[in-house]
């Protein structure tokens, strides 16, 4: 042993070993690749090299990565003086740190700090970057551990907030029933329709979602004879969520489920089976405008599969502001689903704030109780496939086991679960309604802010709206009720809580150039004309008191008040959103334009249609297109180029019709237009006695038409009235009572006829029931828009509708000033036989037109 003490194994020296021959000539095609093209690889690699920049991730990360880096670079060069050439120490972190702590806000109404979390993000954001840039950057434990000791100093201090401030909602399938099925469905139903989409992937609102469709197996070998309900109740979507979170640019990564029609007929509105038909029939993706066509087709097709014209379409597409339509080819926007949801869970009365991630909290929620046997990777699968516990959490397992087969969001709609953490709700709604600029400014000066720029303002207008969202969150939460089943609060079932569904459709809101549906039987009613939409014809009632015609400027033979009572469903375009052009209509609207905006048709009306078969609902709902947009109302029938600019039409649409307002002031008052502003001129004058004497003058007596639809004559008062013009004529005498002039011109002989009692109180007595003058509320030190000097009112009407526009009065104060400028005339018609007393009325107001042709008319010529 002792002679190998000096011995040294590292002298020892042996060959360079050869080289396994199987190895010798591997990546030889490679290598003289790399050979050939080594000057450009060496240029590219090194420009490649120099142009890198700090960004990685998704874009909304990569966002968040260059705010914060740039935020830090401020605050070294100008708050600490420092060069940008040297790597920062752990010190300047936590300068920046607190720094940022006590300069930035919280864009939250109430909340008194930023998010710890959101500063811990950042400050991680930061430390990344220092990484990527300064090579020499180093955190020890040191910095750690007082950089830990920092944050949890500025939480106990206040000036940083931990936790939530906004209360998580579980929005689960009760909850989602209710947001789509709530009235504002109507006015706004395709963010209520992409809401549903949406709901129905149950996956994180970044998600790229592409649709495949593929029948259940068993369809395969049905014989064409089945019944089209068979048909439709077998389809089966299969979903596939390409590209998730977590999963970006990852091929392969794919998360696939399946989806099928929903049995009972109550759940029609949150069926995805009959959300996804409907959106595909509205925009001509599917072959056939009706869905027996579509089934039909399907039957035909060998692999029995409902083809998508383009099946690579984004399954939520964005809205579009401008023209008020869906943008197919654009994938809507993160902030268009959050801001879809919040709107819904405010009309549906739901007392907290909604985000589109209790959607996902729902859905887990709801599945921990759907019972065992899901399927999927349970650890009995991995250990009967012979993997440990590593292999299961790292997915290995579920790759092997693919994806879960159960039809989990139809368990969900038959779960009788009812979650004590779900959201309360309330039968009222909340009122979107907009804010005036004198709220915005008294809003301003209570709380001293500055407003230096349109940002500003906008940014305080939005703090004052969420801000009253919250104080009407906080007001309704004593009153509300847990929402244990699936329209209500306990105990309500019967009676939905404040929800109107989609009522069955008349005959004047069917498109009379569409083929008839497969299964409608053939009757009569099927072949209706346009004629036949306005047999009946409301009249206003204080039209019929004052002798005006309504608005003369109109289309003799396209009366519009004619449509039957039309849904208020607007499928083409979401209502009450920012209009692009300076239409006044679609501006500011008054708070009576805003109330007589948000309603809808009567619930009464709507739960057939509820309660209808699904291949009804499907067709009435991919038909429905009635527009609640002032400024196609004004276009319609009038301006084709403009109501095409402002509606949608084909596939399987209706022909577009506006939206009917009706006058809410006075009960039994039956009057409707399109138009905001006619309605809301029209309430001024409603009153109790109007209706009961107007009532009282139509009686029940209303015209109609003659059974022979190639003729145009009509029936009313006992006398047939032949063409529309002759019609028109005879509406405006309709209910007349013979009376004489009160200022006993004539010898006291009775006018029998409306018009020519009239033409002769305007031309000869004009002066004594108006005297025309200014605005009595005009100021020249003060800037009111639409309020000039030089405006002269000649009728009551046209006073008190521009005090209520320009100058925001209520009635009560618009009667004073109205009042004050209108004379007394007493009229013989409203003689009380009792007492032989006389009342007071006022006298009609000018018209707009042919005002200047009166004088000169016969003041004794009759019909």
């Amino acid at each position: 042993m002792a002679d190998n003490d000096d011995f040294n194994s590292s002298d020892i020296e042996l060959p360079e070993p050869d080289q396994n021959p199987r190895f010798k000539s591997r990546g030889e095609q490679s290598i003289r690749e790399i050979i050939e093209h080594a000057h450009e690889d060496r240029v590219a690699s090194k420009i490649f090299e120099k142009t890198l920049t700090f960004a990685r991730g998704a874009p909304l990360t990569q966002t968040a990565q260059a705010l914060w880096s740039n935020r830090f670079d401020a605050v070294r060069l100008h708050t600490f003086k420092q060069s940008l050439d040297e790597p920062p120490t752990g010190e300047t972190l936590r300068r920046f740190v607190v720094a940022m702590a006590g300069r930035i806000k919280s864009n939250m109404p109430g909340k008194p700090a930023p998010n710890l979390r959101w500063l811990t993000d950042g400050y991680y954001h930061v430390v990344k970057y220092l990484r990527f840039k300064y090579p020499d950057f180093r955190l020890t434990a040191h910095d750690t551990e007082r950089t830990a000791s920092a944050f949890d100093r500025l939480v106990k201090e206040g000036r940083l907030h931990k936790g939530h401030w906004n209360k998580r909602a579980w929005i689960g399938y009760n909850l989602t029933l209710r947001l789509v099925s709530w009235h504002d469905a109507s006015n706004s139903s395709s963010p209520c329709l992409i809401l549903g989409g949406f709901e129905k992937c149950f996956v994180s609102y970044g998600d790229v979602t592409l649709m495949a469709w593929e029948p259940d197996q068993d369809n395969s070998l049905m014989p064409a004879e089945r019944p089209l309900e068979q048909v439709y109740a077998n389809l089966i979507a299969k979903v596939v969520i390409r590209f998730a979170k977590g999963s970006k640019n990852t091929e392969g990564a794919d998360f696939t489920f399946q989806l099928s029609p929903l049995n009972n007929t109550e759940d029609n509105l949150a069926c995805p089976i009959a959300n996804l038909l409907v959106m595909a029939l509205r925009s001509g993706q599917t072959d056939g405008t009706t869905i027996e066509q579509v089934l039909k087709s399907t039957l035909a097709r060998p692999d029995k599969t409902v083809q998508w014209r383009n099946p690579k379409l984004p399954l939520i597409p964005a809205i579009s502001k401008s023209r008020r339509q869906l943008e197919l080819t654009t994938p809507a926007t993160t902030g268009q689903l959050l801001h879809t949801v919040k709107r819904a869970g405010l009309l549906a009365g739901v007392t907290v704030g909604l985000k589109t991630h209790g959607f996902r909290r729902g859905h887990f929620q709801e599945v921990a109780h759907l019972g065992k046997g899901l399927g999927g990777a349970a650890y009995a699968v991995a250990q009967a496939g012979g993997h440990n516990h590593k292999s299961m959490a790292l997915g290995i397992t579920a790759e092997y086991a693919g994806g879960i087969d159960r039809h989990i969001y139809n368990d969900r709609a038959q779960l009788s679960y009812a979650s004590p953490f779900a959201p309360k709700v309330v039968a009222e709604s909340y009122n979107p309604a907009k804010l005036t600029s004198k709220e915005i400014d008294a809003y301003i000066e209570e709380n001293s802010y500055v407003s230096k720029s349109k940002a500003d303002r906008d940014r305080i207008t939005r703090e004052l709206r969420l801000k009253r969202q919250k104080d009407w969150m906080e007001q309704q939460s004593g009153n509300a009720a847990p929402l244990t089943n699936k329209l209500g609060p306990v105990g309500k079932s019967a009676e939905p809580l404040g929800v109107t569904i989609l009522r069955q459709r008349t005959q004047s809101e069917v498109n009379v150039n569409k083929a008839r549906a497969i299964s409608e039987p053939s009757t009569p009613a099927s072949t209706v004309t346009l004629d036949d939409q306005y047999s009946y014809i409301p009249i206003d009632p204080c039209l019929l008191r004052d002798g005006d015609d309504g608005d003369e400027d109109e289309d003799d033979d396209a009366n519009d008040e004619g449509a039957a009572e039309l849904l208020s469903l607007m499928l083409s375009v979401p209502a009450n959103e920012p209009s692009s052009g300076d239409d006044e209509s679609d501006a500011v609207l008054t708070p009576e334009e805003e109330r007589l905006s948000l309603q809808v048709a009567p619930p009464s009306e709507f739960i057939e249609m509820l309660q209808s078969d699904s291949l009804i609902h499907i067709n009435n709902l991919a038909a429905f297109n009635v527009v609640k947009v002032q400024k196609f109302a004004r276009a319609w029938l009038n301006d084709t180029d403009a109501m095409a600019l402002y509606s949608a039409s084909g596939n399987s649409r209706d022909s577009p019709l506006p939206f009917l307002y009706h006058c809410q002031k006075t009960d039994g008052c039956g009057f409707k237009y399109r138009l905001l502003d006619t309605v809301v001129k029209h309430e001024l004058s409603c009153t109790p006695k109007v209706v009961a004497d107007t009532q009282k003058r139509l009686g029940e007596t209303r015209v109609y038409r003659a059974q022979n639809p190639d003729e145009d004559t009509f029936v009313c008062c006992d006398i047939t009235i032949v063409g529309r013009r002759a019609l028109k004529q005879h509406r405006k005498n309709h209910g007349w009572t013979p009376k004489p002039c009160p200022h006993g011109c004539r010898n006291g002989t009775p006018y029998k006829a409306r018009d020519s009692y009239d033409r002769h109180m305007l031309s000869s007595h004009g002066d004594d029931t108006w005297v025309e003058c200014p605005c009595p509320l005009f100021n020249a030190n003060t800037e009111t828009k639409g309020c000039e000097a030089k405006t002269l009112f000649d009728a009551p009407g046209k006073l008190a509708y521009h005090l209520k526009r320009r100058h925001n009065l209520d009635p009560n104060a618009i009667q004073q000033y109205v009042n004050t400028r209108k004379k007394p005339v007493k009229s013989a018609d409203f003689v009380n036989s009792e007492d032989e007393e006389e009342i007071s009325v006022q006298a009609p107001a000018k018209k707009r037109t042919k005002s200047k042709k009166l004088a000169s008319l016969d003041e004794e010529g009759e019909l």
